[in-house]
């Protein structure tokens, strides 16, 4: 009889980049490229990357977290299919190791600025204050990455939700709805509203008022009080 073997088919470590800090984009990312004299084709597939043959299919090892979207940390991890292939290169295991870990790596959170907000006060009446909303054409001028979007919620007042009505300083911040885990909110400053006091006019009662005596009390004319009360509690008819 003549001995012969099937000898394992190798594989090339794949490479890793040296920058392993990424910024969120709204694309799937990675730190992995082929090396340049690997016979196997790199396909991705949102989070895995697979070494399959050329024109086959059939793949020789899979990398999990080898691409990302989001900004999170991952640890990419390269694992050969079966033990009839062996990894080679400067990085390479021991024959018999199917897994290899090529290391941690990041997508870091991306920076966005905030609209401005430009709010006036008013005059006590009674009623909520009751801002207009952050517009559509503020919020447009956001850098948001294609395919997210960032939307005006609600206003706060000193902290707290829920429109005040009394007269009083209130710091009020705008609340948006965003992808908290791919964005940084910068710059969302408050800023200070007033709500005045309201003034009441009190008219005297009648000068130089005379009468004449009956025996009788006289009731003096009662002052009028105009603007009160305010509109927002007047009785309703």
């Amino acid at each position: 009889s003549i001995p012969w073997e099937i000898q394992r088919r190798t594989v090339m470590v794949p490479h890793v980049s040296t920058n392993r800090t990424l910024t969120y984009n709204g694309t799937y990312q990675t730190i992995i490229s082929q090396p340049g004299n690997t016979m196997f084709e790199y396909v991705e597939d949102e989070t895995s990357i697979r070494g399959e043959f050329p024109n086959s299919d059939k793949a020789a090892f899979t990398i999990t977290e080898g691409r990302g979207r989001d900004a999170d940390s991952y640890q990419a991890v390269a694992t050969l299919t079966d033990r009839n292939y062996q990894w080679v290169g400067a990085a390479a295991p021991d024959p018999d190791t199917l897994e290899i870990d090529l290391g941690s790596w990041t997508i870091g959170r991306a920076y966005i600025t905030a609209p401005q907000l430009e709010l006036e006060g008013k005059t006590y009446d009674g009623l909520p204050y009751d801002p207009p909303a952050v517009s559509d054409e503020a919020l447009d001028q956001v850098a948001m990455k294609p395919g997210d979007e960032i939307k005006f919620l609600q206003y706060t007042y000193n902290g707290r939700p829920g429109q005040p009505v009394d007269a009083g300083t209130y710091l009020v911040q705008a609340v948006y709805n965003y992808p908290q885990q791919n964005y940084v909110l910068l710059e969302n400053n408050s800023v200070s509203v007033t709500i005045s006091p309201a003034p009441l006019q009190l008219s005297a009662p009648q000068n130089g008022l005379t009468v004449e005596y009956t025996g009788s009390e006289h009731t003096v004319p009662a002052p009028e009080i105009k603007n009160y009360p305010p509109a927002g509690q007047q009785p309703a008819p």
